[in-house]
């Protein structure tokens, strides 16, 4: 990205992105280490905790979406929403990744005016 005028430096909003991006990998985190029992399995888990940490691949997709940091709050507030609506479907670390990449891809196509095709997100996702 641009930096600050006249040199090369990250900008503010770049700064204030990485720590919205930072918050949200903390938040899910956290939410993780409160799963107590693990619930019903639903289509957000995977048989085994995924080899790349929530923060490299919030990074990824950060680096590969490109889309506006309000995306970052909208998808916390999508998974809010979902562990209210749906008790049963709990923030761990085999479902945390998926609920990721879905609430991402959500708020990216709802609140950006540009957003990928499924077939891309679904190759971010992994």
């Amino acid at each position: 990205g641009g930096g600050t005028p006249g040199g090369g430096g990250t900008s503010r909003q770049e700064l204030c992105g990485e720590q919205v991006v930072l918050g949200l990998a903390l938040a899910l985190e956290k939410l993780c280490t409160l799963v107590v029992q693990p619930g019903k399995l639903t289509c957000f888990h995977s048989c085994r905790p995924p080899t790349v940490s929530l923060r490299v691949y919030l990074a990824r997709i950060r680096q590969c979406f490109g889309c506006s940091i309000e995306c970052y709050a909208l998808c916390m507030v999508y998974i809010d929403r979902l562990m209210k609506l749906r008790p049963d479907i709990r923030v761990s670390n085999l479902s945390c990744h998926r609920l990721l990449i879905c609430s991402m891809v959500l708020a990216a196509k709802f609140h950006d005016d540009i957003f990928y095709s499924n077939t891309f997100y679904a190759k971010v996702g992994g």
